[in-house]
């Protein structure tokens, strides 16, 4: 299994990531890709999946192009890979197809109860959050999969049709089921090759390239 993790976090402020990538190490062979550079060298390979993970950016303030530029490029090109949007990744995965993220008094962090019925995970779990952004609306053709017990906010997503997940919590720094995400997407994603429908490089409609193209080049 070959593993593309999308790197969001900024270098002095990268803290889940590196335990992001040591997680997924465990279930898969696992590229980190921390540049705008990086993930373009990487948009000419096959990967059987994808995580974005998370950031100490906010989707709900005003970002340039530039600083989401990697999770755009890898979400147009891998439309038939499954992608994993941890945190940072989820909320800009809801507003890339449609959904909308709200912003948060205060950050909020620690473990927090959640009820879940969704392919990650099901259940009851206390995961780990950290964070001041929550998706507010799920996009289109995803399905709202896991809430907070106390609040009903959304902390959890997914679009089996367009092979995209999203937690808000962080299950690299979860125990218990929770911390069981990772493998059971990675699982996922191993079913998928199994039965052809991954790795690839789908060919892109025209629109797609243009839109692509922008990326590359107004991302600059």
């Amino acid at each position: 299994m070959r593993v593309l993790l999308v790197d969001n976090s900024k270098p002095e402020c990268a803290v889940f990531t590196p335990k992001l990538e040591q997680n997924l190490r465990q279930h898969a062979s696992v590229t980190r890709a921390s540049t705008r550079e990086a993930v373009v060298d990487a948009l000419h390979e096959a990967w059987d999946a994808v995580v974005l993970s998370g950031s100490s950016l906010n989707m709900s303030q005003s970002l340039s192009a530039s600083a989401i530029a990697k999770d755009l490029m890898v979400l147009l090109r891998y439309t038939d890979v499954p992608i994993l949007g941890v945190c940072f990744g989820m909320q800009l995965m809801a507003v890339a197809y449609g959904g909308a993220v709200g912003r948060l008094d205060a950050c909020r962090q620690g473990a927090y109860a959640v009820r879940a019925d969704g392919p990650l995970a099901q259940g009851r779990l206390v995961p780990f959050f950290h964070h001041q952004d929550e998706v507010t609306a799920v996009p289109p053709g995803f399905v709202a999969d896991a809430v907070d017990a106390a609040s009903g906010t959304i902390v959890g997503m997914h679009s089996a049709e367009l092979r995209r997940y999203g937690v808000q919590y962080h299950p690299e720094c979860s125990t218990g089921e929770a911390a069981e995400v990772l493998a059971r997407f990675v699982a996922c994603a191993e079913q998928l090759r199994a039965r052809g429908a991954a790795p690839g490089i789908r060919t892109l409609r025209a629109r797609d390239e243009v839109a692509l193209d922008v990326a590359r080049q107004g991302l600059r």
